[in-house]
């Protein structure tokens, strides 16, 4: 019998494995990452990015052995992946309603643990389902991830931070002329003027800042900022220059802030007084540019994460389920979020004890005490008390805002009147400062494209008025403009006190156009200065 056709059995079809558990581990770091180009350095990703793939693998593997099957092991990961990073942001969406706090998170883990028990009952290997959770799992890595690369290559391309050789700073000389008296450099946090506070945040009471005047503070009547950024009011300030210079090193187009954290950190400035015999006590805050500075004598502050590091964090579920872990007795050892409440309400309080700690040790010292408060979030009320987010559910942003003003003012002025109760031949130079007014409601509602450029003439004065205040004991105090700025403040103490020749320079202030473009400066001093 004649053997039939011979037929050729089914090449097996090849199947990708499943790796979108950790494509999707990976693309919420990157896409952070990509939110805050210039603002974190590319190595700050490799820890959370291990970590962040190790997790998932280790999940990965438990249940795929559990349940025999890779592909749905995936599944279950995937989900988790997506239940432990989303959580935050539905949870920032339902902040201080009734859906938000516990009752979120049980009904997030009863969603979570529905979408697994679904997962596991599907009855064919779900091969289609994976290859198309690779496909979408690749697609939202490569275009997290596309940003980035554009962003370092172009940094390759114009030569770094560092194109041009360093930043050109002021060379200051001089000495001491007298009693070598401690310095106090105290900047707030978007407090702006007692006007902003009165007409644009329902301030009732006024001479809220009167006792400045009254404790002998020479206080200018328009003092405006230089930059509606901290990191720019500070590099200007620290280092007693406009930042023309360095935005033509690095150029307009350059979203890298990196050469002003590097301002802040070795300035001009503390280098000045620590050639004069000073010591340098830097009182920090959680945010990264201040938080420390490697030429301090001593630094103060809370050890915490990187901003960056921080503010992933708080977009994960952890947060919430370490802060509930008590209540059933387990404590873990993880650090407080820096950036949210936790973070907010321990840094100021530190940082006040901090500044009394600083006041008792031996000079002559300079001390700089940076605070984040007022601006929000808003943990403070006007007692000091508290402010939870069921306190402050039903309450409007103003409001809040102006209860955290009064705290920081009451807690400022507690600090220099103790400063001030020894007699006068050893009472210190103090400057308390605002480096910038509150930021307009458009700007809150969309900070990443909001155009400076665009910004309307009020809500520029309101960025840009701030309380400017000097106590400047033993000399014969100038007149001082009375738009005098922060770019002055060290122009105007090195002049009386240490013989420098450093003349004003003439009070400017200067717009970046948006987020990316820090150094895209356009001035605005004549359109502020219009009636």
């Amino acid at each position: 019998m004649a053997d039939g056709p011979m037929t050729m059995p089914p090449t097996p079809r090849r199947t990708v494995p499943p790796v979108h558990p950790l494509l999707l581990a990976t693309y919420p770091i990157l896409f952070l990452y990509g939110q805050n180009l210039g603002e974190v350095r590319i190595g700050e990703l490799l820890a959370p990015i291990a970590l962040s793939l190790a997790a998932a693998t280790t999940v990965y593997g438990l249940f795929s052995a559990v349940l025999r099957d890779v592909r749905r092991g995936a599944l279950l990961a995937s989900i988790v992946v997506l239940a432990v990073f989303g959580f935050g942001r539905v949870r920032d969406l339902l902040d201080g309603t009734a859906l938000g706090g516990g009752r979120l998170l049980l009904a997030w883990g009863m969603l979570t643990v529905l979408a697994m028990l679904l997962a596991v009952r599907v009855r064919r290997g779900p091969i289609r389902l994976t290859s198309g959770l690779n496909l979408v799992a690749a697609i939202l890595a490569i275009t997290a991830a596309a940003p980035i690369a554009v962003h370092e290559l172009g940094a390759i391309g114009a030569g770094g931070a560092g194109a041009g050789g360093p930043t050109p700073r002021p060379v200051v000389a001089g000495s001491s002329s007298g009693p070598a008296r401690d310095i106090y450099y105290i900047m707030v946090e978007d407090l702006g003027s007692e006007r902003t506070l009165r007409e644009d945040y329902g301030l009732q009471e006024t001479g809220l800042f009167d006792w400045l005047r009254e404790d002998g503070f020479v206080v200018p009547t328009d003092a405006r900022t230089n930059y509606n950024k901290t990191v720019q009011v500070l590099a200007a300030a620290f280092n007693m220059t406009y930042l023309d210079e360095v935005a033509a090193r690095v150029g307009a187009q350059s979203g890298d802030a990196h050469p002003l954290y590097e301002m802040i950190d070795d300035n001009v400035v503390a280098r000045f007084l620590k050639a004069q015999g000073y010591r340098y006590h830097h009182i920090g805050a959680w945010w990264d540019p201040t938080e420390r500075s490697s030429i301090a004598d001593r630094n103060y502050g809370l050890q915490q994460r990187s901003d960056f590091a921080a503010t992933l964090y708080r977009t994960t579920i952890l947060p919430d389920v370490v802060a509930r872990l008590p209540r059933l007795g387990i404590r873990l050892p993880i650090e407080a979020d820096a950036t949210g409440d936790e973070g907010q309400y321990a840094s100021a309080l530190y940082g006040f004890q901090a500044l009394e700690e600083a006041s008792a040790a031996p000079g002559p010292k300079f001390v700089f005490a940076h605070f984040l408060i007022p601006h929000d979030p808003f943990v403070f009320a006007a007692d000091g008390s508290r402010l939870t987010p069921e306190l402050r559910r039903g309450r409007s942003a103003n409001e809040l805002f102006l209860e955290q003003a009064r705290y920081t003012n009451t807690r400022v002025r507690a600090i220099v009147e103790a400063l001030l109760a020894g007699p006068e031949a050893t009472r210190p130079i103090i400057v308390v400062q605002t480096d910038e007014g509150p930021n307009p409601a458009r700007y809150e509602r969309d900070p990443t494209n909001f155009a400076w450029t665009d910004a309307t003439l009020g809500e520029l004065r309101v960025k840009f008025e701030i309380l400017n205040a000097f106590y400047l004991p033993g000399v014969e105090v100038p007149a001082i403009p009375p738009t005098m700025s922060p770019v002055n403040t060290f122009r105007l103490i090195f002049s009386l006190y240490f013989g420098a020749d450093l003349p004003l320079l003439p009070d400017r202030q200067v717009i970046f156009r948006d987020k990316a473009h820090p150094y895209d400066f356009t001035d605005v001093t004549d359109r502020l200065a219009s009636p």
